[in-house]
């Protein structure tokens, strides 16, 4: 009896950040992205929305759709919200990223802390891993 106790807890200790965090992203928010070169530049602008929708990827995992309302950039390039771009949760982390274009993706990943995730933004693939800035996301008052 005390070891199913035990392993009750564990799963609940693991699954409720991960609730808690999932309520946060609710399809009704409107959220406001911001990534910055390494230099510390803005470099892109975007609000969006999450939702529920399955994304396509070429790396494993529980990718869902980001829905771009709107974006402004100085460069399209740099991190192409132009694209289709998806999320996904893991364990109180959020990865945005580019992952149809395969070993050549584009992640934002940071974790969430009082409505707003922060972290670092990467180019990944097969022989490459790097550092391209930062990027953090808050939601939109209305």
């Amino acid at each position: 009896m005390l070891q199913y106790i035990l392993k009750l807890l564990l799963a609940l200790i693991i699954a409720l950040p991960n609730l808690a965090i999932a309520d946060v992203f609710s399809s009704d928010e409107t959220w406001k992205l911001e990534t910055k070169d390494v230099n510390n530049s803005l470099r892109t602008t975007a609000l969006f929305k999450f939702t529920d929708k399955v994304a396509s990827s070429c790396i494993g995992g529980n990718w869902k759709v980001i829905n771009v309302i709107s974006a402004s950039s100085s460069a399209d390039q740099f991190f192409p919200v132009n694209q289709s771009i998806s999320y996904k949760i893991n364990q109180g982390t959020l990865v945005i990223g580019r992952n149809e274009r395969c070993d050549s993706y584009l992640h934002l990943t940071g974790v969430f802390k009082d409505n707003r995730v922060s972290g670092k933004y990467t180019a990944f693939g097969i022989e490459h891993n790097k550092l391209l800035g930062s990027f953090s996301i808050s939601i939109v008052k209305q």
